[in-house]
């Protein structure tokens, strides 16, 4: 929020946009595409960078990613944990070997529900797991 912390109070005392969303669930930028440009390793070491390898990917989801969500009978989840297990698997890491999380969702909910299902916390875990500064979780990317 352009350098502006923003503390438990602020928070509580923004405006509802529609419950269960204050004026600080809502995403302030909606990226319109995203791009990974993905090359093969011998190439990638090769260039002026230090690489990132792409270990593990998947697609596929369950309700949201085929049926109307509203229907769904499981209504709070983000519908990663169908994924989740596959994508560590591929990469032969854990949720504690992760250094850093780009989760991109619209408003702060589905962050939340997409952490819990990548085994980064429990539902109950989910306030002090997002409000430490050893979260690996950045918003849009910064520290």
């Amino acid at each position: 929020m352009k350098g502006r912390p923003l503390d438990e109070e602020r928070y509580d005392a923004s405006r509802w946009i529609t419950e269960p969303f204050h004026l600080y669930d809502c995403c302030m930028e909606n990226d319109g595409a995203a791009a990974a440009l993905l090359l093969p390793a011998a190439r990638a070491k090769a260039g002026p960078k230090r690489p990132a390898y792409l270990l593990g990917a998947a697609a596929g989801g369950d309700f949201r990613s085929g049926v109307h969500p509203h229907n769904a009978p499981d209504y709070a989840t983000a519908n990663f944990e169908t994924i989740a297990d596959d994508l560590y698997a591929m990469a032969r890491l854990r949720p504690a070997d992760v250094g850093s999380v780009q989760a991109y969702e619209n408003f702060t909910g589905a962050v939340v529900m997409a952490l819990a299902e990548h085994g980064f916390f429990t539902p109950a875990q989910a306030n002090d797991f997002l409000t430490v500064d050893s979260s690996p979780h950045r918003r849009a990317g910064c520290r």
